[in-house]
C-alpha cells in the first residue's frame, strides 16, 4: 500500500536580519539519525518547499530531484521577528488553535495556509497514484496539513514537541489515509537499533 511521507526540515541557522523564507540549514543541522531510521520509504517520488532550510533537507534525505513545489511553503509571517522564542511559541500556538494573529503583523491567515498546503498535497498524490511521497516542509503548515488529512482541531502541543528533523507518515488507502507513524515515532526505532548507549 503506497504511503504518505511528511518531513519537518532540519534545524536553520537562525538570521533576525534575514527573513526566516531565506534562511539555510545549520552546519549541525544533523539528518543522520533520520536518515539512518527505517522510516523513509526506499524509492519515492520526493516534493519540497521552495524554501532553501526544506531544499537542502530533502537533498540530505532523498533524491536530488525533489520537485519544488511554491505552495509547501511555511506560513508567511512577513519580516517580523521575535526575540523572545517564548513569545513566539505563544504566537504560532495562538495562530494553530485559534487562527490569531498577533497585532501589528501581516501574517498569512489560518485558512490561507490550511487552503494551499492540503491542495498541493492532494495534487502530488493525485499526480502520483500508486507511489509512496515524501513531502518536505515546515512545521507549522504542516501542523494544518495534519489537522485537514486527519479531520482534527490544529494540534499546538504537537507543534510545540516537533523535532528538526521530524517525520510522520500516513497509508494511503483508497478512500481516505490513516495513520502510520505519527510526530517523531521515528526516533523510537532508531534508539532500538542502536542501544541505550549506556
Amino acid at each position: 500500500m503506497p504511503s504518505l511521507h511528511l518531513i519537518r526540515h532540519a534545524r536553520p541557522a537562525l538570521d533576525p536580519t534575514t527573513p526566516a523564507g531565506e534562511w539555510h540549514l545549520a552546519a549541525d543541522g544533523s539528518v543522520d539519525a533520520l536518515r539512518r531510521s527505517a522510516a523513509l520509504p526506499e524509492t519515492a517520488a520526493w516534493f519540497t518547499s521552495p524554501e532553501p532550510k526544506a531544499r537542502e533537507t530533502a537533498a540530505l534525505l532523498g533524491p536530488a530531484s525533489a520537485t519544488v513545489v511554491a505552495d509547501l511553503r511555511e506560513a508567511g509571517r512577513g519580516d517580523g521577528w521575535f526575540a523572545d522564542p517564548a513569545a513566539f511559541e505563544r504566537a504560532v500556538a495562538g495562530f494553530l488553535t485559534d487562527g490569531t494573529i498577533p497585532p501589528g503583523l501581516a501574517w498569512e491567515t489560518r485558512a490561507a495556509v490550511t487552503a494551499r498546503i492540503v491542495a498541493a498535497v492532494e495534487g502530488i498524490l493525485a499526480a502520483n497514484p500508486g507511489r509512496d511521497c515524501v513531502v518536505v516542509g515546515h512545521g507549522t503548515a504542516l501542523t494544518l496539513l495534519v489537522a485537514s488529512l486527519t479531520g482534527a482541531a490544529p494540534d499546538a502541543v504537537a507543534w510545540r514537541s516537533l523535532a528538526m528533523p521530524d517525520h510522520c507518515s500516513f497509508a494511503r488507502e483508497p478512500d481516505r489515509l490513516r495513520w502510520l507513524s505519527r510526530w517523531g515515532e521515528w526516533r523510537r526505532g532508531v534508539q532500538s537499533r542502536h542501544g541505550s548507549g549506556r
